[in-house]
Order: C-alpha cells, then sequence, then structure tokens
C-alpha cells in the first residue's frame, strides 16, 4: 500500500478499534492478541503483514504501558532483564519463521491461542497472586524464550503469553501486567528491525495505527490502577473467545 491517502483511509477505518484494543492492552494486557484480527478481518491486510505491523505498534503500546506502570512500581528491574535476555533471540527467530510459514497456518494457529488465552482468563476471573514467587534467573529467560518466539511468530505481543505463565506462578496480578507492558518493547524492537530491512513492514500504517493504539493504553492502565480488573477480565476473556471462533471460521474460507 503506497498511496498515502489509501493509508490514511484505512488507519481512520481503524481507529476505533485500535482505541479500544489499545485500552484492553493497557488494562488487561492480553487486548493485543485482537490486533492482528482486527487489521485482516476489518483492514482486509494478508495475515503476514498485519503481524509486522502489529510488531511495531507494539514498541509504541510498550513505551506508554510501561511509563504508566513504573510510576506506580508495579516492574522488577531483575525480572524485566531476565525475561529481556530470553526475548531478544527468540523474538529474532520468530521474525525470520514467519516468512516460512503460510498464512492459513498462522489463522489456525492464532485462533487456538486465542481461544487458549480467552478461556484461561476466565478461569482465572477472581485470582489474585501474592507477589511472593521466586523465579530465578534461569526460569525468568526460559520464560523469556518462549515468550519471544510465540509473539513474534503470532503478533500477540508477548502479553498473552507471558501473563498466564506469570499468573500461574502466583506473581500478583499488576505486577504481572507491569512485565507485559515492558516486554512488548524488546519483541517489537527487535521483529520490526528485521521486518523493515526485509522491506516487509508498512511503516506509514503502522505509525497511524501505533497513535491509535497507545492512546488506548494511556486511557486503559490509568483506568487499572484505579480499579478492580475481576469484572473487565471477564469481558475481555468472552471477547477472545468469540474473536476465536470468527477468526477460525475466517481462517477455514467460512467468513469473509
Amino acid at each position: 500500500m503506497n498511496s498515502f491517502p489509501a493509508i490514511l483511509a484505512l488507519s481512520l477505518n481503524l481507529a476505533v478499534p485500535s482505541v479500544v484494543i489499545g485500552f484492553l492492552i493497557g488494562f488487561g494486557g492480553i487486548g493485543g492478541v485482537l490486533l492482528a484480527p482486527a487489521l485482516s478481518v476489518i483492514g482486509g491486510l494478508p495475515i503476514q503483514e498485519a503481524i509486522r505491523i502489529c510488531m511495531w505498534v507494539y514498541v509504541v503500546s510498550g513505551v506508554v504501558g510501561t511509563a504508566m506502570f513504573l510510576r506506580n512500581n508495579y516492574i522488577r528491574g531483575r525480572m524485566l532483564l531476565a525475561l529481556t535476555a530470553g526475548v531478544c533471540p527468540s523474538a529474532l527467530a520468530g521474525a525470520f519463521a514467519l516468512n516460512w510459514i503460510g498464512a492459513p497456518h498462522l489463522e489456525i494457529l492464532m485462533a487456538v491461542v486465542i481461544f487458549t488465552s480467552g478461556l484461561f482468563t476466565l478461569n482465572r476471573l477472581h485470582f489474585v497472586g501474592s507477589g511472593q514467587a521466586s523465579l530465578n534467573e534461569i526460569g525468568l529467560v526460559a520464560i523469556g524464550l518462549v515468550t519471544g518466539f510465540g509473539s513474534s511468530l503470532t503478533g500477540t505481543g508477548g502479553a498473552l503469553i507471558l501473563i498466564p505463565i506469570l499468573l500461574f506462578a502466583h506473581i500478583e496480578v499488576k505486577q504481572a501486567l507491569g512485565l507485559a507492558q515492558a516486554i512488548q518493547i524488546p519483541i517489537g524492537v527487535v521483529a520490526s528491525v528485521i521486518n523493515f530491512y526485509s522491506g516487509y513492514l508498512d511503516l506509514a500504517l503502522g505509525s497511524l495505527i501505533a497513535v491509535a493504539v497507545g492512546a488506548g493504553v494511556l486511557a486503559g492502565a490509568a483506568y487499572a490502577h484505579r480499579s478492580s480488573s475481576t469484572q473487565l477480565k471477564f469481558w475481555v476473556g468472552l471477547s477472545l473467545v468469540l474473536c476465536s471462533l470468527v477468526y477460525g471460521l475466517h481462517a477455514a474460507g467460512l467468513l469473509l
């Protein structure tokens, strides 16, 4: 897409869902999983192109979300550094792997990932972590390896994989959300550098969408610090399950 008027028109068409998704990213961390389906189904972009744009958007949303959570001391530096050490090389591998996997396989994979995340979220509505779990550096690096590769490959930004693992490890939910915001940055940077120099990244469209998503993240993160997440977790979980069904039908060619 080379025409700026066409890029601007598409970004305006995606503005409302982008802001809503940004709000969910800021509040519940896992809203980013909806971005690639929105770009693909609503925007009509091929799934690989949608995922590449998502990775650039997550750099912006990660910076905004991290700034908000840092203000409230929800991000532990030791954990973030260990996670980043695992995320960077695996995100690089995921960005390369994206070029070798066909669109139908990616769409099916994403439908399964979204559905699983939705069920997990609904199942953990009232779970409150203690924040006292002890994850050593080796364990955190391993978690980072899994998070980076899976996120770079599916365009989900990191939180979709990282938050369930941290909650299972009994990390307090807002600490998990803060780490999920921050981990978007190295994942997005590594993948976007590869995509840009490979000539596959539409930087103009991605930047316009990033503005809308960033505004939503700012509002969502501010709301997260003032509110209980139980009710919104329910709606996020439900939307993920419904989104996975729509995306699965689209992958199967039963929905345009």
